[in-house]
C-alpha cells in the first residue's frame, strides 16, 4: 500500500491552554511578516495539555487561527483534533460560541 493513499485519521479531545494566546498573536502581528493584509489568516502555536478519552494527558502544541487567539487565555478549555500517529501536533477544532459556553471565566461580569 502506498503512503499517498492512507486514510487520514483524526481524533477529538479536550485540551487546556497553558499559554496566553493573546500575547502570542500580539507579538507575532507586530512583525514585518504580517503587515501584508492580502494573505490568509495566520495560525499561531499555543501550548496545551491534551486529555484524550481513556489515555493519560500530555503536553502538545496547538495551531490556532488569529480570530480565535484572543479567547485563548491560560486555563481555557477547548476542543482539539489530532492525528493519533502524530499526537504532539494538534489543531483547534472549536467554534467561538462553544468556547465561551464552556468557559464562564471569559464572559464579562455585569455590575
Amino acid at each position: 500500500m502506498y503512503l499517498l493513499f492512507w486514510k487520514k485519521i483524526t481524533m477529538r479531545a479536550m485540551a487546556v491552554t497553558l499559554e496566553n494566546g493573546r500575547e502570542i498573536a500580539d507579538i507575532a502581528m507586530r512583525g514585518i511578516l504580517y503587515r501584508n493584509r492580502t494573505m490568509k489568516e495566520p495560525k499561531f502555536d499555543v501550548a496545551v495539555r491534551v486529555t484524550p478519552p481513556g489515555d493519560p494527558a500530555y503536553d502538545a502544541v496547538m495551531k490556532a487561527p488569529l480570530g480565535k487567539c484572543f479567547l485563548l487565555l491560560p486555563g481555557v478549555t477547548v476542543q482539539v483534533k489530532y492525528d493519533p500517529r502524530r499526537p504532539k501536533v494538534v489543531e483547534l477544532d472549536d467554534e467561538l460560541q462553544d468556547i465561551l459556553d464552556r468557559n464562564p471565566q471569559l464572559r464579562r461580569r455585569e455590575p
